[in-house]
């Protein structure tokens, strides 16, 4: 194997932004490689330190970082570079005659620009924003591929050949609704369970299960030769707390990794899967033969995925914990002994408050009826449908308005959060963020997205996940009761 030189440039913003890079470049030095990470402005310290190492060279850059990997390679030429890994490039690129290949991704909602030219391999990440593209575990997992293969000189297998990958069919509303029927329980104690065990999230858009490999499981479920093999590379501890600290938990090639030492099965034994994070070793409890084959199950929807963590909420007793919201109790017996250390029983408990304050505490959800049109069909309320995308953007937006309302108090605490995804008639549109937010700080936030929109938009300036081109900043002006620019700076220029 050759040990190649991987300088990975961040994009604008890359103190905030950028930070898959750091995982990337992990990644890569634990197989043996020199990878590193700089901001963009410092491109010309990277390509001096590259004249000084013979090493092959692939460049990672997102962003603004792939302009500079651009002009890194074409000052070293005529030097061969091995590869270009471009993600969402902030301009269009085209491939230097003295790069070998590129990989050039692109994120799926707010996508920028591919890089051009002979030999080069296009990828769009389906459901990621310009942000968060480099934090996607299967686009690192793609560019850990590349540089595999580029360093062994073999050719990257399928990835939908891997045992942890599948259909990944999303949760409807009506298969929650469905399984809170089965397992009688309220649907608000399904999604806080589903919220502190998986964030909201049990297959990401690449079709890959989401998993937490634990060390100190690697060590029960392995013996002889194996351990040790797992153990001299930093896969098996007996320890709890070194489990805890363990950085590549959630990372694919590590998985894989310990999956070619010791085998799938155990890999997936040892490791927690899916919306519930239900360990492998349950398998049998939840009526699979192999912790491999519940793995293939719930890599196919996230609704296996709930149907199993309810399952095995039900035949080990802890369904009566959780319906009388005994969260020491259930927390301990989901979570184990150490569940204290995480404080899951405090999250758990914020999140039931929060979800039943939200859909109510019945068994079905509390929410209000859907108009029906002639034909039977529910009419969308506001009169127009939304697309994947709007919602994807309406989603995103509310998160980054309520992270700002509660970091730089925006908000009255005492007020009720804002829920995305939600239809909204033409009357709530108009109220938006209006009802949370009074005075002279609404507009404050309303003259930010404005300026926003001017900077990139006249200025040329790059800022990260900003595309005045969409129409998310309609979205924002109509969310903060503003029907556009020029009512916004109407009633900015009447509080001044």
């Amino acid at each position: 194997m050759e040990i190649l030189r991987i300088p990975c440039l961040k994009g604008v913003g890359g103190s905030l932004f950028s930070r898959g890079l750091y995982t990337i470049a992990e990644m890569a030095n634990r197989r043996g490689h020199k990878a590193t990470v700089h901001p963009y402005v410092l491109w010309k310290e990277v390509r001096d330190r590259l004249r000084a190492d013979a090493s092959p060279i692939v460049i990672v850059g997102h962003s603004m970082g792939v302009d500079k990997a651009e002009k890194i390679s074409r000052n070293l030429a005529p030097r061969p570079i091995a590869a270009i890994i471009s993600i969402d490039s902030a301009y269009p690129e085209k491939k230097p005659e003295n790069v070998e290949r590129v990989l050039s991704i692109v994120s799926g909602i707010d996508r920028r620009f591919h890089v051009t030219g002979r030999n080069v391999t296009r990828h769009r990440a389906k459901g990621t924003w310009h942000v968060t593209v480099d934090d996607e575990p299967a686009v690192q997992k793609m560019i850990i591929d590349l540089i595999d293969e580029i360093a062994n000189g073999t050719k990257s297998e399928n990835p939908m050949q891997r045992f942890y990958m599948g259909e990944g069919r999303r949760l409807s509303e009506a298969d929650m609704a469905a399984l809170s029927s089965e397992y009688q329980i309220p649907e608000y104690l399904v999604r806080t369970v589903v919220q502190v065990e998986a964030a909201g999230k049990g297959s990401h858009s690449s079709g890959a299960l989401v998993f937490r490999y634990e060390l100190h499981k690697g060590w029960k479920y392995s013996s002889g030769k194996v351990r040790d093999r797992l153990a001299a590379e930093g896969y098996a501890n007996p320890s709890y707390s070194a489990a805890r600290r363990f950085k590549l938990a959630n990372d694919y090639p590590t998985l894989e990794r310990i999956a070619e030492i010791a085998g799938e099965e155990l890999a997936c034994m040892a490791s927690s899967w899916g919306m519930g994070q239900v360990m492998g070793f349950n398998h049998e409890l939840l009526g699979f033969d192999s912790a491999l084959a519940m793995v293939r199950d719930f890599a196919v929807s996230e609704r296996n995925q709930i149907a199993g963590m309810l399952r095995f909420i039900e035949r080990t007793g802890l369904k009566k914990q959780l319906l009388n919201e005994d969260w020491h109790g259930f927390a301990e017996g989901y979570n184990g002994k150490n569940y204290r250390t995480n404080n899951y029983h405090g999250k758990l408990d914020s999140a039931a408050r929060d979800w039943k304050r939200r859909i109510g505490a019945g068994i079905a959800a509390t929410r209000p009826p859907a108009p029906i049109d002639e034909s039977g069909e529910i009419i969308p309320a506001g009169g127009e449908e939304l697309s994947d995308v709007d919602r994807s953007r309406i989603d995103y937006l509310a998160r980054r308005i309520v992270f700002y309302q509660r970091n730089f108090e925006l908000i009255n605490p005492n007020a009720p959060a804002i829920e995305a995804s939600r239809p909204v008639n033409d009357q709530q549109k108009g109220d938006g963020l209006m009802m949370f937010m009074d005075g002279k700080k609404t507009h404050f936030v309303a003259l930010i997205v404005v300026l926003i929109g001017v900077m990139e938009g006249l200025l040329g300036a790059d800022i990260p996940g900003v595309n005045v081109g969409d129409d998310w900043l309609n979205y924002v002006l109509t969310g903060l009761g503003l029907s556009s620019v020029r009512d916004g700076i109407r009633k900015i220029r009447d509080i001044v």
